[in-house]
């Protein structure tokens, strides 16, 4: 199960993310629960993207952008490198992990984004 706090499902407390930015942070709370609840990633951006049908590095910079800026992850990330097999190496904020509200749906549901939509997705949290 993939729980999601509250405050980030419905933008409360100066929180802003658009569909894609929320689903990118699903994907990234998924995989700190696959690697044992670590804070610190190492993604394939190239996955991320043919995951979420995202074309275009800008495009995925700037929902990494929201993240930083929704203060969800710890560094910016403001390159990604040319190679498919490099790992990014992502930091989620420790602020939210504790907190006392939160949605959870199944895990699974990452995988059918091309099918529900990423608002479909954002809609059932």
């Amino acid at each position: 199960m993939l729980q999601i706090p509250n405050e980030i499902v419905r933008n409360e407390n100066g929180i802003k993310l658009d569909e894609r930015a929320f689903c990118i942070y699903a994907y990234l709370k998924y995989v700190q629960f696959r690697n044992g609840g670590s804070n610190k990633l190492q993604l394939r951006h190239c996955f991320i993207k043919e995951l979420f049908g995202i074309k275009e590095n800008r495009a995925l910079k700037s929902h990494f952008k929201q993240l930083y800026d929704n203060e969800l992850i710890v560094n910016e990330v403001t390159k990604f490198p040319s190679h498919r097999d490099v790992m990014i190496d992502v930091e989620l904020n420790a602020k939210f992990n504790g907190s006392r509200s939160f949605t959870q749906l199944p895990a699974d549901l990452l995988k059918d984004t091309t099918e529900i939509t990423m608002c479909g997705y954002r809609l059932l949290y």
